[in-house]
């Protein structure tokens, strides 16, 4: 190969040898049986193991991503396989480029195909035009927003960021400027650079005009990285400190729930679903276990609710599990239906949807330190409501509770494992805004006008929904499910295939009908309303054949 190279090039290409200087104007290859990472400016060199599928090229991705940061360019070209796809997203996490060989020009398109699935790449080209898009990558710096025109929350401000942020806002109902300044101003700047705009006028109008380039700035701020059994250490404590002694201590017929909060791709949720089953097992004590598994971007829980992975995954799931709970056709591994069957796939934005209620354990990690300290804490103040006596959170290693600490109790502190001992005071969110009404500068005077007594009376109201409505769901003109108030769990099932709100198919067969053509009845009259629905519910449904109450509330 050093020969081929060298007919092609006047650089000097080299065969890598271990601890060799990386120097500019060069070319180096990896050498057979070999695992490559850069180090402290030097090329290391580990030997490959011959028992198991490895995956070079994410390995070097990822070390290039760690000490290279935003200066790292990643190049996938033609081969079999997904080796790429999960080291470029930590190229992209870390600010870096990603480009990849257009796939109909690629002998084998595997690679190329798996790292555009991401959803990640910056540019796929053919592979004569990929040295000219980074010539002027480096050759061109990338614009800077000024200080005074990055994230504010002033009141009457209309800069040319914050009407970006509003068509964001908009266009995808995210409001970003909930996330630090920091991250978000970085992101941008980076789209801004990809697409050869000078300044964030020329780029919201490029936003304005391009559909697919919102779709692409929103995936680029919410940096979807994960992966199975993420931090190993720690889902190993979690898996012996909390999941074994949840099913060990359960004592009823209601199904364990679980919130898997900013999911991304699903992979989280399946961790979270086998180590369940894992402890179904050794205590042989087969329980109901739901999984809610929910995330901002729509995308990402379509992708999450088909269940297939590309071959990277053996460096993060075991052979044992890979054959226990994974179906392998080529390339891909399936998720096994018996995990499948645990876990809801939804959208749902944690920082400003109703949270979901009676959960026993929540896992929300490396999500929150995108966020602002303030509401970082309006999302621990939900999650807290969310959580059931003696609840459990789960946060990522760079989180913390901040001003919630007090009602929490570190069950595994070193793994960021609490337990929660006192629930959230009502009402929640009492502070919240958003980018529209900064834009009309009345927020402040919204929080000023708003008296004592009118916050009493939110909690009152809270509670007396709490403590008298009965279960009941809030479906919108489109019969789409839009809240959930008390347990309905036993009459809700998860529909194969993609995610949906869709009321007639989450209800059980024989309620569905019914609601469907009851629904329908209600969006002709001319004012919103409710409908309730009694029946006695069959064994394999409500699990006792209990009478069941229904109301079904049409929103205005």
């Amino acid at each position: 190969m050093v020969s081929l190279l060298s007919r092609h090039t006047d650089m000097a290409v080299h065969t890598v040898e271990e601890g060799m200087p990386l120097e500019p104007g060069n070319v180096y290859l990896i050498p057979p049986a070999k695992i490559m990472t850069l180090d402290n400016g030097r090329l290391r060199l580990l030997p490959k193991d011959q028992k198991t599928l490895s995956l070079p090229i994410d390995m070097f991705f990822t070390s290039l991503a760690q000490q290279m940061g935003a200066r790292a360019v990643a190049v996938v070209l033609s081969g079999t396989g997904s080796d790429g796809s999960r080291g470029i997203l930590a190229i992209n996490e870390a600010g870096g480029l990603v480009f990849v060989q257009e796939p109909q020009t690629a002998k084998f398109d595997g690679m190329p195909r798996s790292a555009i699935a991401t959803g990640l790449v910056d540019g796929i080209y053919a592979p004569e035009e990929v040295a000219a898009q980074i010539v002027h990558h480096v050759n061109n710096p990338q614009p800077q927003i000024p200080r005074t025109r990055r994230v504010t929350k002033a009141t009457g401000r209309s800069d040319d960021m914050l009407k970006l942020l509003q068509l964001l806002h908009h266009s995808t109902g995210v409001d970003f400027t909930e996330y630090k300044t920091n991250t978000v101003s970085r992101r941008i700047e980076r789209r801004m650079h990809l697409r050869h705009c000078p300044d964030i006028a020329t780029f919201t109008r490029r936003l304005d005009e391009n559909p697919e380039e919102i779709a692409a700035l929103k995936r680029e701020i919410l940096i979807p990285v994960t992966g199975f059994f993420r931090d190993q250490p720690s889902f190993s404590a979690l898996a012996e400190e909390v999941i074994d002694k949840i099913v060990s201590a359960w004592d009823s017929n209601d199904p364990i729930r679980v919130w898997s909060a900013a999911t991304s791709t699903g992979e989280e949720a399946y961790s979270i679903a086998i180590l369940f089953e894992e402890a179904f097992e050794r205590q042989r004590k087969w329980l109901p276990l739901k999984i809610f598994a929910t995330d901002v971007e729509q995308s990402y829980i379509e992708t999450a609710a088909t269940g297939v992975y590309g071959d990277s995954i053996v460096a993060e799931v075991s052979p044992e599990r890979l054959e226990r709970h994974f179906s392998r056709k080529g390339d891909l591994y399936t998720v096994t239906k018996r995990i499948r069957q645990h876990i809801i796939f939804a959208r749902h934005n944690v920082v400003s949807d109703p949270p979901f209620t009676k959960i026993d354990l929540i896992l929300c990690r490396n999500m929150l330190i995108y966020l602002r300290p303030e509401v970082q804490e309006r999302v621990l103040r939900r999650f807290q409501y969310a959580l059931s006596p003696s609840g459990i959170l789960f946060l990522g290693s760079s989180e913390s509770l901040g001003s919630v600490a007090k009602d929490f109790t570190p069950l595994l502190a070193s793994h960021k494992i609490y337990r929660v001992v006192r629930r959230a005071p009502l009402p929640l969110d009492t502070g919240a805004i958003s980018v529209t009404e900064a834009t009309r500068g009345r927020h402040s005077d919204m929080v000023r006008r708003r008296h004592p007594d009118t916050l009493a009376t939110d909690a009152f109201f809270a509670g007396l929904v709490a403590s008298y409505v009965p279960p009941s769901l809030l479906v919108n003109e489109q019969r789409e499910l839009v809240h959930v108030v008390g347990d309905m769990t036993r009459l809700l099932l998860v529909p194969q295939g993609g995610a949906t709100h869709d009321i007639s198919k989450l209800l059980m067969p024989p309620l569905a009908i019914g609601s469907h053509r009851r629904c329908r009845r209600r969006a002709r009259s001319s004012h919103p309303g409710s409908f309730a629905q009694h029946r006695r519910g069959p064994q394999r449904y409500g699990g006792s054949g209990e009478k069941h109450s229904r109301r079904f509330a049409r929103g205005a």
